[in-house]
């Protein structure tokens, strides 16, 4: 078991799994590795890996989500309009596609224009 550590420590604990989190290693990883390197318990490894967590979700609270969105459709018009420049479909279509997918247009492949009765007959 490891002994109790200074704040600056734990800080420090919880910067390192932030920094492995971001680099996409997994949680069950970062545990086992904490254990190891500071001599704690799997309880232990976890609260420092899910304050790490807590973290990168704490980040993303505060993101203005229409700001956000308002510069993503920004960068794919301009992903577009090179795509249309450079003579390339491929690119053309994924960026259209993005784009579509972001503003919510298109058709919606979720619902049904017809419904199914309990007989096997559609009906509108």
């Amino acid at each position: 078991m490891g002994a109790r550590c200074t704040k600056p420590e734990a800080k420090a604990r919880v910067d390192w799994a932030l920094e492995r989190l971001l680099a996409g290693r997994p949680r069950v990883t970062l545990v086992r590795e904490a254990m190891a390197q500071w001599g704690l318990s799997e309880a232990q490894g976890q609260r420092i890996v899910r304050a790490g967590v807590e973290a990168i979700l704490a980040t993303y609270e505060q993101v203005d989500r229409t700001e956000t969105l308002a510069r993503c459709i920004h960068a794919l018009e301009q992903a577009l309009e090179l795509a249309v420049m450079r003579g390339q479909p491929q690119e053309i279509c994924t960026t259209v596609k993005a784009m579509s997918g972001l503003l919510g247009l298109g058709a919606d492949h979720g619902h049904h224009s017809t419904t199914t009765s309990r007989h096997g007959r559609s009906r509108l």
